[in-house]
């Protein structure tokens, strides 16, 4: 290989792909190895190709002394990328060796080092100034491993990649995903645009799989937590701007207290009425609905003391606009409505008897034609009983 050639692959990195490693890059994956951002997110479908291990490859194997970190979700994850990069530089004529002081690691004759980095922020610590970080699987990856791999690259201003399919949508890969900042080369690949996957078997899996899943897996679509009281869905409607309404009807303050680690979070939300236009047929009386809307969040500093938390609430409560006057008393809406209702006299209890009449002061005549006595206690009132007239006449 002649210095030409050599100028000519540092150059293009998709003629170095298909020509010394034997592989066929689709217009997406041109784009990743062609870009030159110091800092890239791949959002890809499944089973996208290796992409990543050639983007190390072609990093290490034209350019001496370069160090390659690449980080995944576990140890394993990355002992795989590592063992990809391996079979690639099997490909150029160049065997296998590790550096002699890290277990998944791959040495070149140039110097260039490829080594795969544990998934424990305490063992990842004291590398410095690689050249190009690889974050495979950066969805299921904690933040605090990202935390810690950033400011190695604080003196060199390597490069740094993030690959992975989506997850949910919280954690420091979707947070980048979703951010303004124009420094971030984004790309987007999924199954459709994959010319390896075949669309009679993507159909399949379509047919298969649950929705969510198909579109996570195969689509690129960051789905909401399992682990949310609220639904995206329900989110997006409280912030969404209202109808013209009236002054609301009550205003609700929230308040998530933090303190050193974690942001205090105050929101003012607006219950709101307004009428639907129609008429309920059976009250004859105006349909009304009602709206909880988001006015006010404001995300407090670490370390504020909570008697400044509830001052901060005081105020914005004081402050928020079309604030409903307080709810009359009773006794002044119903004299305002006209309504004097008074109260109607109990009527008197009436005094029971001291002491209850003897049973023979009754009238034999009006107990008889009240109640008749059981047949066991008519020998009590006069009546003969059954087993006595029984036995006169047993001789």
């Amino acid at each position: 290989m002649t210095k030409a050639d050599l100028r000519n692959y540092i150059i293009d990195p998709v003629a170095f792909t298909r020509d010394l490693l034997g592989l066929q890059p689709d217009p997406l994956q041109a784009e990743v190895l062609n870009s030159h951002a110091r800092r890239g997110i791949l959002c890809c479908t499944r089973q996208w190709g290796n992409i990543a291990a050639a983007k190390a490859v072609h990093q290490a194997f034209l350019h001496p002394r370069n160090t390659i970190r690449v980080s995944g979700p576990c140890e394993r994850q990355s002992a795989l990328l590592v063992r990809k990069c391996a079979d690639m530089l099997l490909t150029l004529g160049l065997p296998k060796r590790g550096d002699g002081h890290n277990r998944i690691s791959l040495q070149l004759p140039n110097g260039s080092r490829i080594i795969g980095l544990p998934h424990t922020e305490s063992n990842i610590r004291g590398f410095s100034a690689p050249s190009l970080i690889l974050i495979d699987e950066a969805a299921v990856v904690h933040d605090s491993i990202y935390h810690a791999l950033v400011p190695m690259q604080a003196t060199n201003d390597g490069a740094l990649w993030l690959l992975s399919t989506p997850r949910e949508k919280r954690g420091f890969f979707y947070n980048e995903w979703i951010a303004s900042d124009t420094d971030w080369h984004k790309i987007r690949a999924t199954a459709l645009d994959c010319p390896r996957i075949s669309p009679a078997w993507l159909e399949r899996r379509a047919r298969r799989l649950p929705k969510a899943a198909f579109e996570q897996e195969f689509l690129c679509v960051f789905r909401s937590s399992q682990l949310s009281l609220f639904q995206d869905e329900d989110l997006q409607a409280a912030l969404a701007p209202p109808p013209t309404l009236d002054r609301p009807v009550r205003v609700y303050l929230g308040l998530d207290l933090g303190q050193r680690h974690d942001h205090s979070a105050l929101a003012v939300l607006y219950l709101q009425q307004y009428y639907t236009g129609r008429i309920d047929p059976g009250t004859r009386v105006r349909e009304v609905r009602h709206i909880l809307q988001l006015k006010t969040i404001k995300q407090i500093p670490l370390e504020t003391p909570y008697p400044g938390l509830s001052a901060v609430a005081l105020a914005k409560a004081e402050r928020s606009p079309n604030r409903p006057p307080p709810a009359p008393a009773l006794r002044d809406r119903r004299q305002s409505h006209g309504h004097h209702r008074r109260r109607r006299p109990r009527p008197p209890l009436h005094r029971l008897p001291d002491r209850a009449p003897a049973p023979c002061q009754l009238d034999q005549t009006q107990h008889h034609r009240h109640r008749s006595p059981a047949p066991h206690q008519r020998h009590l009132s006069g009546h003969p009983s059954p087993t006595s007239h029984q036995a006169e006449a047993t001789p």
